[in-house]
């Protein structure tokens, strides 16, 4: 997939995730993707105080949320992918 198309799409699909009303709009509306390749995303955000833990650094659950919505965000840029879903254990310490 070239990156433009590829970042396109990864747009529209982080602008209908935002726009859901789920917690994907407080979570991903400060999250900017910069660059799309074939299987791969790079992505930048500010930690802020709603994303930080009492400590003033990134939240654990946070942390585990990006992942799992960023993954699943790559997987989309894969060809011959057609659904997009990631289904993982997920241990962080």
């Amino acid at each position: 997939m070239a990156s433009r198309a590829g970042l396109e799409l990864v747009q529209k699909m982080m602008a209908q995730r935002i726009s859901s009303g789920c917690i994907d709009q407080l979570l991903l509306n400060k999250v900017k993707v910069t660059s799309v390749g074939e299987g791969t995303l790079t992505a930048v955000m500010t930690v802020e105080k709603e994303h930080a833990n009492i400590g003033g650094t990134l939240h654990g659950a946070m942390s585990t949320y990006l992942v799992d919505a960023m993954s699943t965000l790559t997987l989309a840029t894969c060809p011959g992918v057609k659904n997009v879903g990631v289904s993982l254990n997920i241990n962080m310490t």
